[in-house]
């Protein structure tokens, strides 16, 4: 009898101390699941103040910040979020002094489109954790290097003009290009935009390019300048079918021919090239609704590696 006794009264309290341990551990779960959300929210306003921050730093220095446009469509708990955490910045310009200034953007991992500007930037590995970035924008700075923009895939507009860029092999595997702009720069190779099949427009002036070649099969090209290069054929452009405005003053081209097939050019310059007048009556006849622009041929400098800048 008293052994049933003991143990009736130890299961009992065995169980009593299991029920205690295991309301002690729900409470400590629970606890910590409801203070998730509000760590969170904590953390989204800290990282709100000092994006407001940056934004205030930007504006002083003269620099411009574009944030996400409402849309009636919006939902209300973007609403609620840009009301409470600061809209999504999504386009910013800067004039940079110093090269750390490219790094306080990082709080902007929603930004599409980014110009700076300033003689102090020459590297461009800060970019690599704004993956969302369209378009850029570092004409007058002083970088040479492209290689951080290779893992940059959603990026459609490069413009890097007025630099001491020389290499653009890093564009190769960016599929999404439609426009880029090196005037004023050291690139001769263009054989890495043979795989930008979506490129339609692109701008090498001032440079010491000489060859189309690698554009011969570039469908989507609409727009091309290469005036005050080395190029002295347009062969490579026989059929680019959509292509509207070509400029190549100052150039060797003597030969107009492969534009006669082209019925969808509007302008073409050549300005200060050793074409015939005889040619130009020709390309007229084939083009006549193509307005052409030619004056008599003078001698331009072309930027080398030792000239460059």
């Amino acid at each position: 009898m008293r052994l049933a006794e003991y143990l009736v009264t130890s299961i009992r309290h065995n169980a009593g101390t299991r029920w205690y341990q295991f309301r002690l551990r729900t409470l400590f779960i629970s606890a910590m699941l409801s203070s998730l959300p509000l760590c969170w929210f904590a953390w989204q306003l800290a990282k709100g103040r000092e994006q407001r921050a940056v934004i205030g730093w930007i504006e002083e220095n003269g620099g411009t910040v574009n944030e996400l446009f409402k849309t009636p469509d919006q939902s209300w708990w973007t609403k609620l979020r840009d009301n409470w955490f600061g809209e999504r910045v999504y386009d910013v310009s800067l004039k940079a002094s110093r090269a750390s200034d490219v790094m306080r953007l990082a709080e902007f991992s929603d930004l599409i489109e980014l110009k700076i500007d300033g003689e102090s930037i020459v590297d461009l590995s800060s970019l690599a954790d704004f993956s969302k970035l369209e378009s850029i924008d570092f004409s007058g700075t002083r970088v040479e290097d492209l290689s951080p923009l290779k893992d940059l895939k959603n990026l459609q507009y490069v413009y890097f003009n007025d630099t001491q860029v020389i290499d653009i092999s890093p564009l190769s595997g960016l599929k999404k290009l439609i426009e880029i702009q090196f005037s004023n720069t050291l690139v001769s190779d263009l054989s890495p935009l043979m795989s930008c099949k979506n490129l339609s427009y692109a701008k090498f002036t001032d440079t010491p390019v000489s060859d189309l070649m690698p554009l011969a099969e570039l469908r989507e090209l609409y727009s091309l300048d290469f005036s005050n290069t080395r190029v002295t054929s347009l062969s490579p452009l026989k059929m680019s079918r959509k292509l509207r405005n070509l400029h190549f003053a100052d150039t060797r081209v003597r030969d107009l021919t492969p534009l006669t097939n082209l019925k969808t050019l509007k302008s073409v310059s050549f300005e200060n090239t050793p074409v015939t007048q005889e040619q130009i009556d020709e390309l007229r006849k084939h083009l006549p609704d193509c307005r052409i622009e030619h004056l008599a041929s003078c001698t331009k400098t072309i930027p080398t590696r030792n000239d460059g800048k």
